[in-house]
């Protein structure tokens, strides 16, 4: 229960994820929306509009990337600019305040005691 579903489609959980985060929202039961993808759907238009979204409408989504470094079969060094090269936070900056500093977490899950 709760859950929307998986699908094929690179980065379409950011957009579901602003859907469950709008529903969620209007129901004002104090639920939030999860949206999972990996660092490969960072580099579709998708994952913008999502953060866009979520940044000015200020749903209630926590996007959780799972960043393993490769999108698919391409090295993330090699289709990512970024002046901190293979991170996808830094990409959140963009959105200002309405996602703000503190609650943006960069996590290595190879050592999930440290932060």
């Amino acid at each position: 229960k709760g859950v929307l579903g998986a699908n094929g489609v690179v980065g379409a959980s950011l957009a579901l994820g602003c859907g469950a985060g709008l529903a969620a929202k209007y129901e004002g039961k104090g639920r939030v929306a999860v949206a999972f993808f990996g660092d490969g759907a960072s580099n579709q238009g998708l994952f913008h509009e999502a953060l866009n979204m979520a940044a000015v409408w200020r749903l209630p989504v926590v996007f959780f990337c799972e960043n393993n470094q490769v999108g698919l079969s391409t090295d993330i060094m090699d289709v990512m600019a970024s002046d901190e090269m293979g991170k996808v936070l830094p990409r959140a900056q963009g959105y200002g305040d309405a996602l703000p500093t503190d609650r943006r977490l960069c996590v290595d899950g190879s050592d999930v005691a440290r932060r």
